[in-house]
């Protein structure tokens, strides 16, 4: 049965408006809902995936559509709640809020779509494809015709270790810049005569977790060791005279587990940077 005249007509706006304010609260828990998954997923990208330098901006842009998308929910609400303690019930209370909840929330959506194509290859990815460009490059090598191709070899070389770092820390002071400006000097002297073909910097952290301030800026230990070795490359790579025709940045784990890797002498061990080198020449 319908309800006439100026009850029924309030009956009806009190249902307009409860409806609009019910479907604000869907879009709110869809919005705190993504904003969650957002969080995880950023967390998983920083610690295991080479991401573009758009990825966190965008990120960023998307939590905020979120966030804002919540605030101007709950201000179209409250509008709405007093508008129906006043006996008005009016659609038109909190309709620009709820407007611009909708429009926020399809711009996060947007921006987290966008984010999710900034995220890039895994880090396993990224490695298969710098040793795929590696190959290229041996067997560019391998083609070129040697003056004396019988006496020619590859050969690995130990270059030496920068370290140890301060904990938590990804770069040197003084000492270790000079420790990097020596194995320079050392990689320089063992590639006279030689083509050096790859150069590969590993870098370390000990097994202790990050603290909140170093693991919100580096994402997990690896994230922290990769630091340390990009730091070292930066340092080293200009002061070779002959350059590697590609360079590989890798992290490592602790090398030493169990009880006795909590000792400084094992903590200090696991917090450095290893050098290595490939090289194409002849026999020695």
């Amino acid at each position: 049965m319908t309800t006439n005249g100026p009850v029924g007509a309030v009956e009806d706006q009190r249902k307009a408006v409860e409806f609009s304010v019910n479907l604000s609260g869907q879009l709110i828990a869809a919005a705190v809902a993504i904003l969650a998954v957002e969080a995880a997923y950023v967390s998983y990208v920083l610690g295991s995936r080479v991401y573009s330098g758009w990825f966190i901006p965008i990120a960023g842009i998307a939590a905020m559509a979120f966030i804002v998308s919540v605030y101007s929910a709950g201000k179209g609400i409250t509008a709405a709640r007093n508008s129906g303690f006043e006996g008005r019930w009016l659609l038109s209370e909190g309709k620009k809020q709820f407007n611009f909840q909708a429009v926020s929330l399809l711009i996060g959506l947007g921006a987290f779509g966008l984010m999710t194509l900034m995220s890039g290859p895994t880090k396993e990815s990224e490695l298969e494809r710098r040793v795929t460009e590696l190959q290229k490059e041996l067997a560019k090598i391998q083609a070129k015709p040697q003056p004396n191709a019988d006496s020619a070899q590859v050969s690995f070389h130990a270059i030496g270790q920068v370290g140890p770092f301060v904990p938590g820390v990804p770069s040197g002071g003084v000492e270790l810049t000079q420790r990097i400006l020596t194995l320079a000097d050392d990689f320089n002297r063992t590639m006279q005569g030689r083509q050096p073909v790859l150069l590969v910097l590993v870098g370390s952290a000990d097994k202790r977790p990050l603290r909140d301030d170093k693991e919100r800026r580096f994402g997990s230990n690896a994230g922290l060791a990769q630091a340390r070795a990009k730091w070292v490359e930066s340092i080293l790579v200009p002061k070779l005279s002959a350059k590697p025709l590609t360079t590989i940045v890798l992290d490592a784990g602790p090398s030493i587990t169990g009880e006795s890797a909590l000792s400084d002498a094992a903590l200090e061990a696991d917090r450095v940077v290893r050098v290595y080198a490939i090289s194409s020449g002849p026999a020695r």
